[in-house]
């Protein structure tokens, strides 16, 4: 017969129950691990070479990937600001937003920025187009109504 410690289930301010049986176990449990203490009873010493130091340390099965370093393609703004919702139409002109004025940005393949949609309160985020051209833009609200952007459409094809 198993005996439970503890006040009533349900009962408001209850403790959770415990066997007894667990408690030796439990508390053999947590005092090994606490105390860095290994099966042979040496504390474990953990090793660090040139690649596991640092911010982020790369795993073991991924040291061997190639890699190439990035490049700076374009400034968009002086201040760190996120932006968000990257996506190209079929000119090649790569489609952003400025999260945290709402506006929408074009950068054209000659490193051109221009301003789709002003400065709002609308909150975007997210970026898609159609394949009509038409630009769809997701956000988390506001009070602006949605406006229409002053974007020429590419005809499908």
């Amino acid at each position: 017969m198993t005996r439970w410690i503890g006040a009533a289930a349900g009962a408001a301010g209850a403790r959770p129950r415990v066997r007894p049986s667990w408690v030796p176990f439990t508390l053999a449990c947590l005092l090994a691990c606490g105390s860095g203490a290994t099966a042979s009873g040496n504390a474990a010493a953990l090793r660090y070479d040139g690649e596991t130091r640092g911010p982020v340390p790369i795993p073991p099965a991924e040291r061997g990937l190639q890699t190439a370093m990035a490049e700076p393609y374009a400034k968009v703004m002086d201040q760190g600001v996120p932006l968000e919702g990257p996506c190209f139409d079929r000119a090649g002109n790569l489609l952003f937003t400025d999260a945290s004025s709402g506006r929408i940005l074009r950068l054209t393949p000659e490193k051109r920025l221009s301003t789709l949609l002003a400065p709002n309160d609308l909150n975007l985020g997210g970026l898609a187009i159609h394949r009509d051209g038409r630009i769809f833009a997701a956000g988390t609200g506001g009070s602006s109504a949605a406006p229409s952007l002053p974007y020429s459409r590419t005809s499908p094809g």
